[in-house]
């Protein structure tokens, strides 16, 4: 294994996490064997086998009395994909767990699910190896053998020392997990570039300082994020559109990460917002099946945002000198995609937190907008 200690995914702190897991199983197992009649080698052996089938394939349960993690004979057997076609959720205060389709699941098809939903949305390819290496395995789903994944090219970025005018050639391609190489100057090496490293620094100070320093406006939130995105993208920075920084950055900017923004206030701000929420929904898509917690919330504030300016369109008329039926026409597309997206949106939703935001959304927002759509 690499001993390279800044890679694309750092080799010492995935040797680090699967040593956590062995620790993580093989101690309980010590103090069972306690307990049981027979302590032979072959008991412990199978102790340890127990606590690691539990630790990757378990499910975790809360009820009134009791909270834990169960294995079950049928959902216990699914396989771990990164970009899986099925989702788990709990089934309201019993021990059991619903198992729902994400797409369209060919016949013959291996049905997997995400081992680590409900963490962090968005992970680079460094975090989601040490996840996976957490529960003891190395994934070799669709999205960690495709280096482009999926054509999001999420953890490349520009080669800084290539001359190609061609921006898509100049996109290093990463090899394996642990080093990188470029297509056109093949200039190659373990870690990442170190611009990419000065950036990723600043997106964690800017995103602690912004824990630490709440803006209630909203306004300086977006005026930062969108100055480190402006920074960040080639040529200023080494970063291209779909670059998990630019992506990550994008979600704050909206309010989709740790510091909430406010509702936009003009015409101008709510067609800024829905150009952002876009261009990250673009990302979310193939990165994330359809029917995905993280991909709901995105259509959730795609369809706040194109709300807001269609209310402003429609109560003001902005440009449209006044004339009813010009803002009449103006105002019917994004009605009909609004229409189409809150028909997504209910497809989407199964999570009593995504129920919840939907039939919030529906009744805040239809009641504004009764005379539109009319």
């Amino acid at each position: 294994m690499p001993s390279s200690e800044n890679g694309t995914v750092d080799a010492a702190e995935l040797k680090s996490a699967y040593e956590d897991f062995l620790t993580t199983t093989t101690a309980p197992a010590d103090v069972a064997l306690g307990f049981v009649a027979c302590s032979g080698p072959e008991t412990r052996k199978g102790l340890e086998r127990a606590y690691r089938a539990s630790a990757i394939n378990g499910f975790g349960f809360k009820n009134g009395k009791y909270s834990g993690s169960a294995l079950y004979s049928g959902l216990s057997l699914l396989e771990h994909s990164c970009l899986p076609n099925a989702r788990v959720l709990p089934d309201g205060d019993s021990e059991g767990v619903l198992l729902i389709a994400a797409r369209d699941i060919a016949a013959g098809e291996h049905v997997t699910i995400n081992y680590n939903y409900g963490e962090e949305p968005l992970p680079t390819r460094s975090e989601r190896w040490l996840r996976n290496a957490r529960r003891g395995f190395v994934c070799r789903c669709e999205l960690c053998e495709d280096p482009t994944e999926r054509g999001t090219y999420f953890n490349a970025w520009y080669c800084t020392t290539c001359k190609s005018k061609d921006l898509q050639q100049c996109l290093v391609t990463l090899v394996g997990a642990f080093g990188w190489r470029c297509r056109v100057c093949k200039s190659s090496g373990p870690c990442v570039d170190p611009a990419v490293l000065e950036l990723e620094k600043s997106f964690a100070s800017l995103q602690a300082s912004m824990m630490l320093h709440p803006d209630r406006t909203g306004k300086d939130t977006q005026r930062l994020w969108q100055r480190f995105i402006d920074a960040a993208l080639w040529p200023k920075g080494p970063l291209h559109l779909t670059h998990h920084l630019v992506v990550k950055a994008r979600a704050e900017l909206l309010g989709l990460g740790r510091c909430p923004v406010r509702e936009p206030a003009t015409l101008e701000e709510a067609g800024y917002l829905v150009e952002h929420c876009k261009r990250l929904l673009d990302v979310v898509v193939s990165l994330y099946p359809p029917i995905n917690g993280h991909t709901c919330l995105v259509k959730i504030y795609l369809f706040l945002f194109t709300s807001r300016k269609l209310l402003e369109i429609g109560s003001h008329g902005h440009g449209l000198d006044g004339n009813q039926r010009t803002v009449n026409s103006e105002i019917e597309k994004p009605k009909e995609e609004l229409s189409a997206l809150l028909a997504e949106i209910r497809r989407s939703a199964f999570e009593p937190h995504e129920l919840m935001a939907l039939e919030k959304l529906k009744m805040k927002f239809m009641s504004e907008f009764h005379s539109l759509f009319l």
